[in-house]
């Protein structure tokens, strides 16, 4: 009996919070609730949430993802990122991903949230049968970010300049 895409997510975040807890983070990772919905419709964040909420979050195939403070007094978004599995394609498209807690030099998710979603879809990807991950509509302008996307082994994209790509051998290896 296979898994469904839900099933695979629920999973993954289960074994993704393992890790987290190993690397001593004290955040805790899931779904977004109702209020970070809210939160990211309400405009405060660099990204258009709401452009993106509208356009990729009610896909079949969706999938959100937060990070958040691991003790409950302070449910605050530190992170959010949306993401959309293609099963045809064999390739998980990953839409946004934003750190909210820039301010905090401190913070322990600093540098890490592209790790984080990088890793639950690695997770994800030995029970959905994935091949790729796609970083869609990368600020080709933003050098640093480009080079730290090519750390994990990504490169541009053959089909959209745009957007940056990586076959997961490649991204296991740079995971380690």
């Amino acid at each position: 009996m296979s898994l469904n895409l839900s099933q695979v997510y629920s999973n993954a975040l289960c074994n993704l919070q393992l890790i987290v807890d190993k690397l001593d983070m004290e955040v805790a990772v899931g779904p977004f609730n109702n209020d970070d919905w809210l939160f990211l419709a309400s405009g405060y964040s660099l990204l258009n949430w709401e452009n993106i909420i509208t356009r990729y979050a009610n896909e079949e195939n969706a999938i959100d993802f937060c990070v958040k403070f691991r003790d409950n007094t302070n449910s605050a978004l530190l992170g959010a990122s949306i993401c959309v599995c293609n099963l045809k394609e064999k390739t998980f498209n990953v839409h946004c991903i934003e750190r909210f807690s820039r301010s905090d030099a401190n913070c322990k998710l600093k540098g890490r949230m592209v790790f984080l979603v990088l890793s639950l879809v690695f997770l994800m990807s030995f029970s959905i049968k994935i091949e790729r991950i796609r970083l869609i509509d990368v600020d080709n302008k933003a050098d640093s970010l480009i080079n730290y996307y090519k750390t994990f082994g990504f490169d541009s994209d053959p089909e959209n300049p745009q957007n940056m790509i990586v076959d997961l051998s490649v991204l296991e290896s740079n995971l380690k």
